[in-house]
C-alpha cells in the first residue's frame, strides 16, 4: 500500500492566500475541515543535508551516502538505495536536484564549488553530471553570494525552477528565499510562482497542474498544525488560494532524520487509472433508431483494468415501452481511453413527443475517478411528428 495517507501523515491544508501588503505577498491562510487528497507517488528521489538511513531491500538498512548522494525510494516497497553520482565529494552537498527527463538531463546544484569532470562548479551553478553547465550564475548576473537552494523544471515549457538561499536581486528584480524563479537562456530570469513563505524552499518538484512538491528549511507551524523539515508537502490549488497537504516524511522510518533537512527532491508519480465520465451531457436521437450508443471517456490515467457501473434511470421515458432499461459493467481494459454503452430503442406508431431518460456512472473499481458528467441525456425524438417518419407501418 503507498505510505500516502499512513495514519501517521496527519493531512491538512491552507486557503484564502491574497496580497495584503504592496511591499511583498503574503498568505491569508485559513484552515478547511475537508482535506484534498495529495498525488500518489510511485517512487521519490531526494538527498538530505546530514547523514540518514532508511529500509533498504531485503530488510537492510541503507546508509544514505554521506550528502552528496541522492536517494531512491520506493513509496510502495517502503525500501531506499542510495546513489552517488560524483564518486563523493569532498567539501560540497548536493543542494537541488532534478532527474533526467524530456526536457533534457539531469540537473545538480551544490552548497559550495567543487570541480565537477573538470569544471568548478559555484553554489549558483546548475549543471549536468557530465559537468556541463546548464545555468551558469555568473554568466547570468546571480551574485556570487546566492546559493541555488532546489531547482525543478517548468511542465509547459521545460524552463529551469529554482529557489535561492538568500533575498538577492537578479536582473534588476528582488527575490526571496521563498519565491520561485524561472530561467531559459533566451528569456533571461522571471517570476515563476510565490508561495509567500517565511522559510526557505529547500526542495522542489513541479507535478504539473498547478501542483507541486516542496520542502523548507525549518519545521513550518501553520494555524497550529506542523510540518517538519525533512518532510515533503504538496502544495495544492484551491479556492482563492492553495491548500498544502503533507505528502511523505521520512521520520517514521529511522530516528536518524530528526535532525536532517531535506535539502533536493525529485518525484515519479504512480501510474492513475484514471478518471471516468461520459463524452456529453446529452445525446438526441429518433426512436425509430433501434438503439443509441454513447461513450465513456476516460481521462487523466490509463493504467489496469477497470469496470464501470452504469444504470438506466428514467424520466418522460418510459422503461419497457420507449427504451429498454438495463444496468451493466462496463471493462475498459489496460491502456483502454474510450468504452460504448449501447442501450436499445423501442418504436410505436404513438405520437408522444420528445421524451427522455438517462444513463448514469454508479461506481468504477480499484482507485479509478468519477468525473463530469456523470450522467448522460437521452433525448429521444418522436418520428411520429415528421412525414417523413413510420406513419405508414402497420
Amino acid at each position: 500500500m503507498p505510505l500516502i495517507g499512513r495514519p501517521m501523515l496527519n493531512h491538512f491544508q491552507l486557503f484564502g492566500m491574497q496580497m495584503l501588503t504592496a511591499i511583498g505577498l503574503i498568505f491569508a491562510m485559513t484552515l478547511n475541515a475537508h482535506a484534498q487528497t495529495p498525488t500518489e507517488l510511485q517512487e521519490l528521489q531526494f538527498s538530505s543535508d546530514i547523514d540518514s538511513t532508511l529500509p533498504g531491500t531485503g530488510g537492510a538498512t541503507t546508509q544514505i551516502l554521506d550528502d552528496d548522494s541522492i536517494t531512491m525510494f520506493d513509496l510502495s516497497l517502503g525500501t531506499a538505495d542510495a546513489t552517488g553520482f560524483f564518486n563523493g565529494l569532498d567539501n560540497a552537498d548536493v543542494d537541488a536536484y532534478h532527474n533526467s527527463d524530456a526536457c533534457g538531463p539531469r540537473l545538480f546544484s551544490l552548497d559550495a564549488s567543487a570541480e565537477i569532470n573538470g569544471t568548478v562548479m559555484r553554489p549558483g551553478d546548475v549543471f549536468a553530471t557530465n559537468g556541463s553547465k546548464i545555468l551558469d550564475a555568473q554568466a547570468e548576473g546571480i551574485p556570487d553570494n546566492v546559493n541555488v537552494d532546489a531547482v525543478s523544471r517548468s511542465i509547459d515549457n521545460c524552463d529551469i525552477v529554482f529557489s535561492i538561499d538568500i533575498d538577492a536581486e537578479i536582473s534588476g528584480v528582488a527575490y526571496r528565499p521563498s519565491d520561485l524563479i524561472a530561467w531559459n537562456d533566451s528569456a533571461g530570469f522571471s517570476l515563476f510562482r510565490t508561495l509567500g513563505l517565511q522559510q526557505n524552499v529547500d526542495a522542489l518538484h513541479i507535478l504539473g497542474g498547478g501542483r507541486l512538491l516542496l520542502s523548507v528549511d525549518t519545521d513550518l507551524s501553520i494555524l497550529g498544525n506542523a510540518f517538519q523539515d525533512e518532510d515533503v508537502i504538496e502544495v495544492i490549488p484551491g479556492g482563492p488560494g492553495a491548500f498544502f497537504e503533507l505528502s511523505f516524511s521520512p521520520s517514521p522510518f529511522d530516528a536518524s532524520w530528526q535532525p536532517a533537512d531535506l535539502d533536493a527532491l525529485w518525484a515519479l508519480p504512480a501510474p492513475q487509472a484514471g478518471v471516468f465520465q461520459w463524452a456529453s451531457a446529452d445525446v438526441e436521437v429518433f426512436e425509430n433508431a433501434g438503439s443509441v450508443s454513447v461513450t465513456v471517456q476516460r481521462i487523466d490515467g490509463s493504467e489496469g483494468a477497470i469496470d464501470v457501473s452504469w444504470s438506466t434511470l428514467a424520466d418522460s421515458a418510459t422503461d419497457g415501452a420507449d427504451y429498454t432499461g438495463d444496468s451493466d459493467i462496463l471493462t475498459l481494459t489496460d491502456g483502454m481511453t474510450s468504452g460504448v454503452v449501447t442501450i436499445n430503442l423501442l418504436d410505436d406508431a404513438l405520437v408522444e413527443g420528445t421524451e427522455e431518460f438517462s444513463i448514469r456512472i454508479d461506481a468504477v473499481s480499484g482507485t479509478g475517478g468519477i468525473g463530469n458528467p456523470r450522467e448522460v441525456r437521452v433525448i429521444i425524438r418522436d418520428d411520429e411528428d415528421f412525414i417523413f417518419a413510420d406513419g405508414y407501418e402497420s
